[in-house]
């Protein structure tokens, strides 16, 4: 319908009805902004305003989701600030692109888990129901390392449909059940090797920790061919070692569909406050450090498609006049992930799908 059969209508409905009179008005004006729009640009066309796809309308967890608005805008691929002259400067500008422009929408993403602390959320994770990506509907895994005392986002993973393990050990855990509504409760740290460690706690007692790398506990599991659906770590800034040294050694990440990553750039951290010092020499080794990791992802398949500073406990800092976020959750897809050809011992195929 034109801007006239509009003016048209409100005419006729501000005669008839009375109660159209304020409809009527509010489409005059439209229809007079339209007019002068087209005195001033000599086309009959709106400047363009972006509209949300229909399930971003229809979808509740979309309407609370800004993240289709930022991915809109975001640039595919990771283009660098060609103004930006230092070889140091460059390798940040690098990561922070890889870090903040998502370069894959997911059209279908839910949150799930999280609760509110001090009035802002904390704890939530996306899932992403692209059909590419989306978890197996004949079988489905989950592996969640770092849960803290929140069990939501697991809990609300198994009852998508998803087998799900949750990992995390310390003196709190200790006395936590093996099974927490249907969800398997091990308690293990994730780390980059076989590892015991005894450390003295707060109150003056020892604990024993246990550390085990990833294709470790797939094999505990009798998962070491499955298909991983969805693998969540928030492992408090371990993250990086276990990637380089544990993680990307296997072959495990080739068969994961969707990584929920909370990152800890702690090593680039400024904080004058707590007294917290970057190493100035080695600033540009660890900016490559971190690249490298994302690099690697890149390289196997995976593309970022959500990112989100953490607003709970928001921590900056500022490299030549650069700031951005230390902390942040980030949701990587991976598209080309390939199904297992070998099963584990006393698996069957069902309908053609592991």
């Amino acid at each position: 319908m034109f801007y006239s059969d509009y003016c048209c209508w409100a005419l006729r409905g501000a005669r008839r009805h009375t109660s159209n009179i304020i409809l009527g008005l509010l489409l005059l004006v439209t229809c007079a902004q339209h007019v002068l729009w087209t005195q001033k640009t000599g086309s009959w066309e709106l400047p363009y305003v972006y509209d949300p796809p229909l399930d971003a309308i229809l979808d509740p967890v979309w309407k609370m989701d800004s993240s289709w608005n930022r991915s809109l805008h975001s640039h595919s691929g990771s283009k660098i600030d060609p103004t930006i002259s230092s070889a140091r400067d460059q390798l940040l500008e690098q990561l922070l692109v890889t870090l903040n422009q998502p370069t894959r929408r997911c059209r279908k993403m839910l949150e799930l888990g999280g609760k509110m602390c001090r009035k802002l959320p904390d704890g939530s994770k996306k899932l992403c129901l692209d059909v590419d990506v989306s978890p197996g509907s004949d079988y489905c895994l989950g592996y969640s390392f770092g849960v803290g005392n929140d069990f939501t986002f697991d809990l609300e993973l198994k009852e998508y449909g998803c087998e799900v393990y949750a990992f995390d050990q310390d003196k709190v855990h200790s006395k936590y059940p093996r099974i927490i509504n249907g969800v398997q409760y091990i308690k293990i740290r994730l780390g980059k090797e076989r590892l015991i460690m005894d450390e003295t706690q707060s109150d003056g007692s020892r604990f024993r920790y246990i550390y085990r790398p990833l294709d470790d506990i797939q094999s505990g599991l009798n998962h070491r061919n499955v298909t991983l659906d969805y693998l969540k770590m928030d492992i408090e800034g371990a993250e990086w070692e276990v990637f380089i040294e544990s993680i990307l050694k296997t072959d495990i990440l080739f068969r994961t569909k969707q990584l929920a990553l909370e990152f800890h750039l702690d090593d680039l951290r400024d904080d004058t406050k707590s007294n917290i010092k970057m190493n100035e020499e080695q600033i540009e080794p660890v900016i490559k450090r971190y690249q490298s990791v994302f690099d690697e992802l890149q390289k196997i398949g995976f593309e970022l498609a959500w990112f989100e500073p953490n607003f709970y406990y928001p921590v900056t800092s500022t490299i030549n006049n650069r700031t951005f976020h230390i902390f942040g959750e980030t949701l990587w897809l991976n598209p080309r992930w390939r199904r297992p050809q070998i099963l584990p011992y006393g698996w069957k195929l069902k309908n053609g799908n592991i």
